[in-house]
């Protein structure tokens, strides 16, 4: 049985747990997977989603080689290779449309064809993922040139077919992004050992993992009197008092200081500041950066209601945030909660935890808050990436001036 490379590793889906014949690729697979941890100091969270998406790529290599390199590029294709190994039916197509139909009205949106096409394809590929992926064995090897190849002989334009494969699931730019930035990281790895002239690697596969850039996307704002509208909505709640104050401080604490959703359920008890004299927190970020953020009185306060209401004893390496199975809060609960109080209030999707850190930097950047400050707040380690918000910002006051001017 291999090590387990990080903590709370799912092992039933972990690829090391994956019956790969070559020894060596298990080998290279574990190492990298420390590395990334340990050396690139990743957050687990990010080793896993690595992890899934090189996971997902090693399956794809074992379904495709398996199927006689057929790739398929197209809906038609798609059905009637379903249709063919009788994975599907006319029946369950038809079924699909017609639910996808009904989503569609109930939100009172036009049903685009292409949206339905997406739609169909992404749950047939997934389909066919789950049916034809052998996870209990995956052989890599593949004949070339008449000899046996295996996945550390890999040529660039067979990355070029994965690609390919991603492409028909209309992925986001984002999504895609990472998933080749993992592919290239294991590439990488392989290539920085000495032992890897023996390897046969082609050094264009990096050239081929460049990827394409574009334009971060950022969710819109909430307005701050709708902020407003979701803490009374969960005051109103039918839920027991502790919880409607837990989430109450959860919407306060995200945007009044800008943390993730996971960095806020990652506060433990003692943390938390005892009195107003003391009024920042240390927050485990990505990358497991460490940074201080300051508390506002008015989050601290509601901290404080909801550590009063809460049922259960505190001590000091209890959860701050906790479930009703008296552990550390899952993130889905709270995100639950609050897409039902955003249903309630017939509020776009993009009202989410994230948006809530997304709003406290924006709102910083509009009341004149300096750029470098916010990066701190937000603990990127890049600069780009709280630029991102400037350009929100500039929108904004486009639409101001545009207003005034026809206002005028």
């Amino acid at each position: 049985m291999e090590e387990k490379i990080y903590r709370n590793i799912k092992n039933s889906k972990s690829i090391l747990n994956y019956n790969i014949p070559d020894k060596t690729i298990k080998k290279y697979l574990s190492s990298w997977l420390r590395y990334l941890q340990t050396e690139k100091e990743f957050s687990e969270n990010t080793v896993l989603a690595y992890e899934k998406d090189f996971r997902d790529f090693i399956e794809f290599w074992g379904w495709y080689i398996n199927n006689k390199n057929i790739v398929l590029i197209s809906l038609s294709e798609v059905k009637e290779y379903c249709l063919k190994k009788k994975i599907i039916t006319e029946k369950i197509i038809n079924e699909l449309k017609k639910k996808l139909e009904l989503e569609k009205k109930d939100k009172k949106k036009k049903i685009k064809e292409e949206e339905i096409y997406f739609e169909t394809r992404a749950y047939l590929l997934n389909l066919i993922k789950k049916l034809c992926f052998d996870k209990k064995k995956i052989d890599l090897s593949y004949k070339s040139n008449g000899r046996d190849k295996g996945l550390f002989e890999l040529e660039h334009h067979n990355i070029s077919k994965y690609l390919r494969f991603l492409d028909l699931f209309n992925l986001k730019f984002t999504t895609r992004k990472r998933i080749i930035a993992s592919i290239k990281s294991f590439y990488t790895y392989l290539f920085k050992q000495d032992e890897f002239e023996n390897l046969k690697l082609d050094k264009d596969i990096r050239i081929e993992l460049k990827g394409t850039k574009e334009d971060v996307s950022l969710p819109r704002p909430i307005k701050f009197n709708l902020i407003e509208k979701i803490i009374n909505e969960f005051k109103k709640s039918n839920q027991e008092n502790w919880i409607k104050k837990r989430n109450i401080a959860l919407v306060k604490f995200a945007y009044g200081c800008g943390l993730r959703i996971q960095e806020m359920l990652s506060i433990n008890f003692e943390m938390i500041p005892k009195n107003q004299t003391k009024v920042e927190i240390e927050i485990l970020g990505k990358g497991n950066k460490v940074r201080k953020v300051p508390i506002i009185s008015k989050v601290l306060q509601s901290i404080y209601e909801y550590i009063n209401s809460c049922p259960f004893n505190f001590k000091s390496d209890s959860p701050l945030f906790l479930g009703k199975n008296k552990k550390r809060l899952n993130p889905r609960i709270f995100q639950r909660d609050l897409a039902e109080i955003r249903k309630k209030l017939n509020l776009d999707n993009n009202v989410t935890p994230h948006a809530l850190r997304h709003s406290f930097a924006t709102h910083m950047l509009e009341g004149g808050a300096e750029i470098r400050v916010i990066q701190k707040l937000l603990g990127h380690r890049s600069i780009k990436s709280t630029q991102a918000y400037t350009e929100v910002t500039e929108e904004h006051m486009k639409k101001v001036r545009e207003k005034f001017h026809k206002e005028f």
